[in-house]
């Protein structure tokens, strides 16, 4: 699963009804953005709610401590998880 996480696609994003905008400059690490998205009224696709994650990518033995087919886990801190935060 991981690797197909890494693949510079929006692929991933799309099937779980988000979007996926690349970061232009490598601003304090952050490589893009993923959107949340809601079912329109009219079913005519999702739309933006403009709820936003932004995200870092990392690889390696060192940051992924499981991967297969379903999932993938990483050890994560509070550090990490609130950089940036506003």
């Amino acid at each position: 699963m991981l690797q197909y996480l890494l693949e510079p696609s929006a692929a991933l994003p799309a099937q779980m009804n988000c979007i996926w905008r690349e970061q232009e400059k490598d601003d304090i690490g952050i490589h893009g953005e993923i959107e949340l998205c809601r079912p329109r009224e009219a079913k005519d696709g999702p739309i933006g709610t403009g709820k936003i994650v932004k995200v870092q990518s990392k690889s390696g033995k060192r940051y992924i401590v499981k991967d297969n087919e379903k999932s993938f886990a990483f050890p994560v801190t509070e550090k990490i998880c609130f950089t940036g935060r506003a």
